[in-house]
């Protein structure tokens, strides 16, 4: 990180983010890891030709 400052929070975490910190941008929203960005994102993991079965989301 080059700065102490504080610049956002990660929408699902909460924590801090700083300047120069590297991030998961989503929207306009900033992620501290790849996990949150997914979450933040709804991303939902299926098997192709089969969406209408089970699948793995990442909430």
């Amino acid at each position: 990180m080059d700065t102490n400052e504080v610049i956002d929070h990660c929408p699902v975490c909460d924590k801090e983010i700083f300047f120069g910190q590297v991030v998961w941008k989503v929207g306009t929203d900033l992620c501290c890891s790849v996990e949150h960005m997914l979450k933040r994102a709804k991303v939902v993991i299926v098997n192709s030709g089969q969406e209408g079965g089970a699948s793995h989301a990442h909430t």
